[in-house]
């Protein structure tokens, strides 16, 4: 066999066997790969509390009802959180993980309920941190709610204008 024969039967050999790994590969190489759909959630059509696409229809909230509160800011000092509301100075002690600060753009001093659809922005901290963030003398709303037997604050609304920014 001369040199050009050697070389044409390796290059075809080559050729075969590159043809041949793409073929197998494309009929039998996929095979064993998973495809994953991403399933869309399927609204109801007339969804009931607890389903996706359920709209509250009451979105405000007496304050003075519930353990709603409001009052001015004074501050946060082992665990409590101490508001101001006339010349009553009340002392609430709050949850021991998160505290949620509310940041609405309603006007709080003067509000009866608080809209939650005026509720801009929230930020999840905790007990320590929160005092930090609320001005003294800054309208306040509080949210408790009853944990083994102690009413405890979860949230904090405040003026949108003084929140802190993310």
């Amino acid at each position: 066999m001369d040199k050009y024969t050697k070389f044409f039967l390796a290059t075809l050999l080559i050729v075969a066997v590159a043809i041949g790994g793409i073929w197998f590969y494309t009929n039998y190489g996929n095979a064993n790969r998973k495809t994953t759909q991403v399933q869309q959630p399927s609204f109801p059509e007339n969804p009931q509390k607890g389903d996706y696409g359920y709209k509250e229809e009451q979105t405000t909230v007496a304050i003075g009802t519930q353990g709603i509160s409001k009052g001015s800011f004074v501050k946060v000092e082992n665990g409590n959180i101490f508001v101001k509301e006339g010349t009553t100075q009340t002392q609430y002690p709050m949850t021991v993980d998160d505290v949620v600060l509310a940041c609405t753009s309603q006007d709080l001093a003067a509000a009866t309920e608080l809209d939650y659809e005026q509720i801009a922005r929230i930020k999840v901290t905790n007990a320590g941190e929160i005092g930090g963030l609320i001005p003294v003398n800054q309208a306040v709303v509080v949210f408790a709610q009853d944990v083994e037997g102690t009413l405890r604050v979860h949230t904090v609304a405040m003026d949108v204008a003084d929140c802190p920014a993310e």
